[in-house]
């Protein structure tokens, strides 16, 4: 008769998008308490203030079995480009404690080709959620994005969020 030794147990496989969907119903009740949410077609949960919003994404990593929390708030859409938008971005990137500016570039060949977009993005662990980290960087990038796309649409032209982008 051979020896047997017993089998280690294993985990179960992470389940990703069981993960974000539980930190994501954890940042509605943060949220709800405070404001009106929205629900995009991409997933995202949105708040809208003034002339910006805040997008709000649930973003499962399986290597780390972690949850990131990304908030992107739109600063100005549709601006052309110019080596003096690119030196003002770059100079502002990190100007304020929560969010980093960046650029994007919309799709070749269609409408708002060679265009830019400006936006406002900072992640967070969702892990170990709690409501002022979810909450401190949420409204400072509100009130900074709904502050900065006057003066960059004004500056370099462009469009301010009206909710039709």
């Amino acid at each position: 008769m051979s020896e047997t030794t017993p089998a280690e147990p294993t985990e179960p496989p992470w389940d990703g998008q069981a993960a974000a969907d539980a930190i994501r119903a954890k940042a509605q009740t943060f949220l709800l308490r405070e404001t009106e949410i929205g629900l995009d077609q991409r997933g995202r949960l949105f708040i809208e203030r003034g002339s910006t919003r805040a997008n709000i994404e649930f973003i499962p990593r399986e290597p780390t079995k972690q949850v990131y929390i990304l908030i992107t708030c739109p600063i100005a859409f549709y601006v052309p480009a110019s080596p003096a938008l690119f030196e003002r971005v770059a100079r502002d990137t990190d100007k304020w404690y929560w969010g980093h500016l960046g650029i994007g570039t919309y799709e070749e060949g269609g409408e708002h080709a060679g265009q830019l977009y400006i936006y406002l993005s900072h992640t967070i662990l969702g892990d170990f959620l709690d409501p002022d980290e979810l909450l401190t960087p949420l409204w400072s990038m509100l009130n900074v994005a709904d502050e900065q796309d006057n003066i960059y649409v004004t500056e370099f032209g462009g469009a301010v969020y009206d909710g039709t982008q």
